[in-house]
């Protein structure tokens, strides 16, 4: 079973993309940047796909972690067209 996290800590969505969410850094200075985290879970375990700096890359990325951990649904691809 492959399961995706794209809500926030209050629930709220913070992505369109499956597996994908906004991930807030604060630095010790103060300063704060947004990334994107990229996660999936197979077979209970999380993997985590890593930081990205546009939606669309950490949501390609899920895409390939779903295709490389069979099996695949078709329909929670973010990009199917790309897959085909």
């Amino acid at each position: 079973t492959v399961v995706t996290r794209n809500r926030g800590p209050n629930g709220q969505k913070t992505s369109k993309y499956l597996g994908v969410r906004k991930f807030y850094h604060e630095h010790v200075g103060g300063n704060v940047t947004m990334k994107w985290r990229a996660e999936l879970v197979v077979r209970h375990k999380r993997i985590d796909l890593g930081y990205f700096n546009t939606e669309e890359d950490a949501a390609r990325a899920v895409d390939a972690a779903r295709i490389e951990n069979p099996p695949v649904r078709m329909k929670l691809l973010n990009f199917p067209a790309g897959y085909a």
